[in-house]
């Protein structure tokens, strides 16, 4: 019997994750899923009889996939919805263009755009499906603009599309006009009222924190301030978080984390230091699938030693998916064999790594991997 090499492993593993996530796509428009990757997107022309949508060159395998207006335009608004939740803010209004259904999307974009006050006419990129409201601060009396941020806000919201919060000060008053998910992130210390406000304000009409993140010098603030502590404690266990992330190299204060297990929604969790989970009820968040940590491999430990360290961690818990920092530079390993190496000992626990594109800097990468027959959980 013959040992596939890791190289022909990833391969398929790759060929599967891709399989998957295209068959995703085809229930939600109601179509028969594929059973292979290669019969059926690198069919060779006269395999099989070719859709009328599909040109097929005479003297190579590929497929150049044309565009059906017609059918696309025939399927329903509730498919059609779907579709545009998955489209980048580079490619929308291509799709608006080309099918007369998603033109209420190109207007209300064409309306929010002319009302921003920057130098540059704003992308398409920069308002979907994500738009930062930083260039709003100043309108917040002028009722026209608020109008069409509403409009627009409506159509995120429809979408699953967010808008980026990054000054909370009197931004309170401007929650009611933006969408139902919301990116807020809490770099610096501030004003503690103004926290408070923001939060309150968020918490009182309802809308959901995306993802919430804190920054090195509010948390900081947190330890040198008891009261700044405390009223961050008791947002977090109330807020509807779905993503939560410590964006800093300090210590996280203990009050800030012992309060995690109840946060009402909180899916992915983001921290620096291992020893951070520790102090996390990680066993009582019912909810949390995706945990990522930064310094998981420093110091003189074994890769063994701390991969076992995480598995404890996580071993009574709901968590499915881990994100680990792997250092470019580290004892003495080369990037490729301490990542092989961290693969091999998390797939002898039935965690399978998870290829595809991740944060890659200067100093390391991340490494992802999730854990096998999660649908028994």
């Amino acid at each position: 019997m013959t040992t596939k090499c890791s190289c022909c492993q990833r391969h398929e593993l790759a060929q599967k994750q891709m399989l998957d996530e295209v068959n995703s796509l085809r229930r939600l428009l109601q179509m028969p899923p594929f059973e292979s990757v290669c019969r059926s997107f690198l069919s060779t022309p006269g395999s099989t009889a070719p859709c009328k949508s599909i040109v097929t060159a005479p003297s190579t395998t590929a497929l150049v996939f044309m565009p059906s207006r017609s059918t696309l335009q025939s399927m329903p608004p509730e498919v059609l919805d779907q579709i545009a939740c998955f489209v980048s803010g580079e490619d929308i209004l291509q799709l608006c263009h080309a099918v007369r259904y998603y033109k209420y999307i190109s207007k209300a974009m064409f309306n929010i755009a002319r009302h921003l006050e920057t130098d540059d006419a704003p992308k398409a990129a920069d308002l979907w499906p994500h738009m930062d409201i930083r260039p709003f601060g100043d309108l917040i009396s002028k009722q026209t603009h608020l109008r069409a941020l509403r409009t627009f806000s409506r159509i995120l919201s429809k979408h699953g599309g967010a808008v980026a919060v990054n000054n909370l000060a009197g931004m309170e008053a401007m929650l009611g006009y933006l969408p139902v998910r919301l990116d807020v992130s809490v770099k610096n210390g501030g004003s503690l009222i103004d926290t408070d406000n923001f939060f309150s304000k968020l918490h009182d009409i309802k809308r959901i924190a995306r993802k919430l993140s804190f920054g090195a010098n509010y948390l900081n603030q947190c330890k040198i301030d008891r009261a700044t502590c405390n009223m961050t404690a008791k947002w977090v266990a109330k807020l509807p978080i779905q993503v939560l992330e410590f964006l800093c190299h300090v210590r996280i204060p203990v009050q800030l984390l012992l309060q995690l297990h109840q946060a009402p929604m909180l899916e992915s969790l983001h921290v620096t230091y291992l020893e951070d989970c520790a102090v996390v009820a990680l066993s009582k968040c019912k909810l949390l699938r995706r945990l990522s940590i930064f310094k998981v491999f420093v110091g003189t430990e074994s890769p063994e030693v701390l991969v076992e360290k995480v598995l404890d961690m996580v071993r009574e818990t709901m968590i499915h998916q881990l994100e680990l920092f792997l250092p470019f530079a580290w004892q003495k390993f080369l990037p490729s064999d301490l990542k092989d190496l961290v693969a091999a000992l998390f797939l002898q626990h039935g965690w399978q790594e998870k290829l595809g594109l991740y944060e890659r800097g200067e100093t390391g990468e991340y490494f992802v991997c999730r854990k096998q027959n999660i649908s028994e959980q």
